[in-house]
């Protein structure tokens, strides 16, 4: 059970410092250990400036759903209108880009209510299915796709800094 009070709501411009932050602040919860600090760096001043997250979300294509308690974000997912993994897919599928939750919030079913949310939003939007990727060392969120009927179906890799890091593609059709 999500402790109160949590509120819910899309992104808006002026969050894309915020977001930014708490994208750079998950991924180095959950990821950081992994890289060379120099991998690192240069991932994470690629992805998570603030102009990348702005310019995401003024992109009509891409849907935020935000979670926060106390003004503060302590969650987020990520939908794509069209897939943008290098494995191909089938057509009117959606992606979900990321589903990040801060760590003091795991296990509290944040998770699972942004995924609720997720899976709702796609359907809503037409989607025939979702795709995702996930690193193939992540046991914690494959165990977590797979609770919603995601299957693995393919692989690809993602890059950070110079390391490459081979992926699970995982979909669902509804």
């Amino acid at each position: 059970m999500i402790p109160q009070p949590v509120t819910f709501r899309p992104a808006m411009a002026n969050d894309a410092p915020a977001l930014a932050q708490l994208g750079r602040d998950t991924f180095c919860e959950t990821f950081a250990h992994l890289y060379r600090p120099e991998d690192l760096s240069v991932f994470l001043a690629g992805a998570y400036t603030i102009e990348a997250v702005a310019a995401a979300i003024a992109d009509p294509a891409i849907v935020y759903r935000l979670a926060e308690q106390d003004g503060q974000l302590i969650g987020y997912a990520k939908l794509a209108q069209q897939v943008g993994l290098d494995f191909p897919t089938d057509t009117g599928m959606m992606e979900l880009k990321q589903l990040y939750v801060r760590s003091t919030w795991h296990g509290s079913g944040l998770g699972k209510t942004l995924m609720n949310w997720v899976l709702a939003e796609a359907r809503q939007r037409g989607a025939r299915g979702l795709v995702l990727s996930v690193w193939q060392g992540n046991h914690k969120a494959q165990a977590f796709y797979a609770r919603y009927g995601f299957t693995a179906f393919g692989e690809t890799y993602f890059m950070v800094g110079t390391q490459r890091d081979d992926e699970f593609v995982y979909g669902l059709k509804f």
